[in-house]
């Protein structure tokens, strides 16, 4: 394992610019100041409240939701409880995690759910771009 830059020099030269975007990534989206926004809690619930509206959103068009959980819970009990606990569950995991979690567990949750929105965000947004959204 590559443990500094001047270790990963050493490895090859077509390698280099590789570890440059790695690091380059690692200081955007991780830090270990507790004021970045990799490591905020309400980063955590804005990024969760997004995926549920982004979810709600897609619901309200008639598609179904991917995920086995909240499609029971739309199943079993509707959509505004699937909202209510995912925004719950998304609470709770949220301040036991700022509470008793390192820094690199709150930056990888942050940058993970980013991830997941952005995915989202392209997956539904062809099916979107084509609905006439404006009533």
């Amino acid at each position: 394992m590559l443990n500094n830059a001047s270790e990963r020099k050493e490895s090859s030269a077509w390698s280099a610019p590789v570890y440059r975007w790695i690091d380059s990534a690692r200081r955007l989206f991780s830090s270990a100041d507790k004021a970045h926004w990799s490591n905020s809690l309400g980063a955590w619930l804005a990024l969760n409240a997004l995926d549920t509206l982004v979810t709600g959103l897609c619901l309200s068009r008639g598609m179904r939701e991917a995920n086995l959980f909240p499609h029971l819970a739309i199943e079993t009990y509707g959509t505004g409880f699937m909202i209510a606990a995912k925004m719950g569950l998304a609470l709770l995991v949220g301040i036991l995690i700022w509470k008793l979690g390192p820094l690199h567990l709150r930056a990888s949750l942050n940058v993970g759910m980013s991830l997941i929105l952005i995915v989202n965000c392209i997956l539904v947004g062809g099916p979107l771009w084509s609905l006439n959204l404006v009533a």
